[in-house]
């Protein structure tokens, strides 16, 4: 099994994430949750629900351990 980790700096977190997948070929998307409340979410958004709605990959959240 292959991976790659990357940073790209400024831009929208979730548009970035979504972009460089497609760039990049990645067959994946693994990333983590900050958990924030459900009213945090629906105030601030959530990036990993926003790449789960727009990658053209399978995308895998991994929740915050509390």
């Amino acid at each position: 099994m292959k991976g790659q980790i990357d940073s790209y700096p400024g831009g929208k977190p979730g548009e970035t994430i979504v972009e460089q997948a497609d760039k990049l070929g990645a067959s994946n998307i693994v990333m983590g949750t900050r958990g924030l409340s459900k009213l945090k979410k629906m105030i601030l958004g959530s990036v990993s629900n926003f790449v789960l709605q727009h990658a053209s990959v399978p995308v895998s959240v991994i929740p915050n351990k509390k």
